[in-house]
């Protein structure tokens, strides 16, 4: 009787540790795809903000005289 009970208490403990050993591993492997998509993500971005910024660092702001850009155009209808 104590064997049977001993041995049903070992197959309920070895499925509990089954169940959740395969939930973490599932878990572990979710985590990796979305860190994976993250990462290639801030690349991407990275990789457009380097642009960007060598742009920025190419325009000559001294040969195109922004100040006049900034007059006011009395011609422009905003409505």
């Amino acid at each position: 009787m104590y064997t049977l009970i001993l041995l049903i208490l070992v197959c309920v403990i070895s499925g509990m540790f089954l169940y959740f050993y395969i939930e973490n591993k599932k878990i572990k492997q979710q985590h990796y795809l979305d860190v994976h998509d993250i990462e290639q993500s801030i690349s991407l971005h990275t990789t457009q903000l380097n642009f960007r910024k060598k742009g920025l660092e190419n325009y000559r702001f001294l040969k195109y005289n922004l100040e006049e850009s900034l007059i006011i155009q009395t011609k422009i209808n905003l409505n």
